[in-house]
């Protein structure tokens, strides 16, 4: 069986041909090839009249991409590459014109007509729409008004005596029927009278039909096949990662506007910091720089990582959501291991942030004209890449939790202020009371601040002016090891979080 959501959940970057492709590469058992999956995929776009926009974008709110129809019939199209003999959907029409509704209903009564069952939900559906259907059932208060044939609807209900107007859609005329109306008290208790004696009625009058029998066998059936099939994964874990991070790769580069933003957000911090602290180190190297030239490197330092650690945060909060919806879909049709989504995700996501923070500590480096050795910008290009994805890892693991952009926007600031408080920048450590000054172990930026003062003061007479300021009490070694440690710690963190908060519907993934 399969389950179609009623939000078209799905990567708007991706095309039409893309987004059920990945989900047939993924879905379909090991032993089908290549060849095979594709041609199935080329089959369900046909089946569905995607042809002509198979190379379009699927499309968002940003994006622009196929028809809402469209866009409905390819939702539909990533459950059907399992070929399954059931299918759920909720509310296919939803958000719709009557001229898409109609489309996507109409590819459904294919499917249908296809030995396939379709059982979905539907509100104010247009007369054509209603003629479509095979079977109806009308539910109102929690109780079964009508169950059987669509086409004997309407002379049930005269039966009943509460016929259908001519030329007048059952649909409406059912819905207006069947529904209560809390304006008027009076209104509101004959509502309540009517649709309990049609209730009453059915349970008389209706006895169970074959149909009946037929959907609750298949069902248990398909419930169990279903339950066999969640236990044990597709693809392999090596095929996951490999698919997922091909994917992550082909919407981080189709992110025009967001590669633009951060682009232009890197140069301009680079640049700016390094005009208003330019050659400033460069009095270190001589060993004769004085107390406001090493507080301005300490202070530049400072800022960098705080800085990177705002960057990798809000790179993730406003982009996350989405794909946190989407993750959980495909979590819930058994596509992937949620390891194999972290994994393939890390690996994407390296070699822009190596580029983009490559390119940030380049221009700052010299400008500052900090420590002119390979080694030393080699260490300092590492933690500031650390700290980053520290960062983007801690607020993945937060916004997993989170609800909503606003809930974590307004969370991750906590914890990196946190962080902020006890890297010792602010006040030493001594300075902090006893029973709160553990909890400088805890924090990121003090590693991250420790390991580059370290790199830029060692071998020179500044070191123990600085130690006596700051108090180090991490070698420049053990700062890295720790950022490792804590990158690692995060990436586990998020994992958890993606365990915990599973599919609502499928407690088992």
């Amino acid at each position: 069986s399969a389950y179609v959501e009623q939000d078209d959940n799905m990567f708007g970057q991706l095309t039409v041909q893309e987004q059920i492709e990945f989900s047939a590469l993924l879905r379909l058992p090991r032993t089908i090839s290549r060849e095979e999956k594709t041609a199935r995929v080329d089959a369900i776009i046909q089946e569905l009249g995607l042809s002509k926009v198979r190379d379009s974008y699927v499309g968002n709110e940003v994006v622009r991409g196929v028809s809402g129809g469209e866009r409905k019939r390819v939702n539909i199209g990533t459950e059907l590459v399992t070929d399954p003999s059931l299918i759920f959907l909720d509310e296919p029409t939803s958000g719709l014109d009557s001229f898409n509704a109609l489309n996507v209903m109409f590819s459904l009564r294919k499917l249908a007509s296809n030995n396939r069952t379709v059982i979905t939900t539907i509100h104010q559906p247009r007369s054509n729409i209603f003629s479509l259907f095979d079977n109806l059932c009308l539910l109102a208060e929690g109780r079964v008004m009508y169950f059987g044939p669509a086409a004997d609807a309407v002379a049930y209900f005269s039966g009943l005596e509460y016929a259908c107007p001519p030329r007048f859609n059952p649909a409406d005329y059912f819905i207006d029927l069947l529904s209560i109306d809390p304006r008027d008290q009076t209104r509101e208790k004959q509502a309540k009278h009517r649709v309990k004696y049609i209730g009453d009625q059915h349970e008389t009058l209706q006895k169970p039909t074959m149909l009946t029998d037929n959907l609750v066998t298949d069902a248990g059936d398909g419930s169990a096949a279903a339950g066999e099939g969640k236990s044990n994964y597709s693809a392999s874990w090596f095929t996951e990662v490999t698919q997922i991070g091909s994917r992550s790769m082909k919407l981080m580069m189709r992110d025009k506007l967001a590669l633009v933003a951060r682009i232009a957000q890197d140069v301009i911090f680079s640049v700016l910091l390094g005009l208003i602290w330019l050659n400033q180190g460069r009095d270190v190297d001589s060993n004769n720089a004085s107390f406001a030239s090493l507080n301005a490197i300490i202070g530049v330092m400072f800022f960098i990582v705080v800085n990177v650690s705002f960057t990798g945060a809000f790179g993730v909060i406003f982009v996350y959501p989405l794909e946190r919806a989407v993750l959980l879909r495909e979590r819930a049709s058994a596509t992937y291991r949620v390891t194999s989504y972290v994994v393939g995700k890390t690996l994407a996501e390296i070699p822009r942030s190596v580029l983009f923070v490559l390119g940030f500590c380049v221009v700052v480096y010299f400008m500052i004209g900090l420590r002119s050795t390979a080694g030393a910008f080699f260490y300092f290009f590492v933690v500031i890449w650390l700290v980053e994805n520290i960062a983007a890892s801690l607020t993945l693991a937060l916004a997993t939790f989170a609800p909503d952009p606003q809930v974590s926007s307004a969370v991750v600031p906590v914890f990196i202020i946190f962080n902020m408080l006890f890297a010792g920048y602010f006040i030493g450590a001594d300075s902090i009371p006893s029973f709160l000054r553990w909890i400088k172990w805890l924090s990121f930026l003090f590693y991250a601040l420790q390991g580059l003062i370290h790199n830029e003061f060692n071998g020179t007479k500044a070191i123990d002016e600085v130690n006596d300021f700051l108090g180090l009490d991490v070698s420049q070694g053990m700062a890295v090891v720790a950022l490792v440690v804590y990158l690692v710690v995060m990436k586990a963190f998020w994992y958890l979080a993606l365990r915990v908060e599973r599919p609502k519907f499928d407690k088992s993934l």
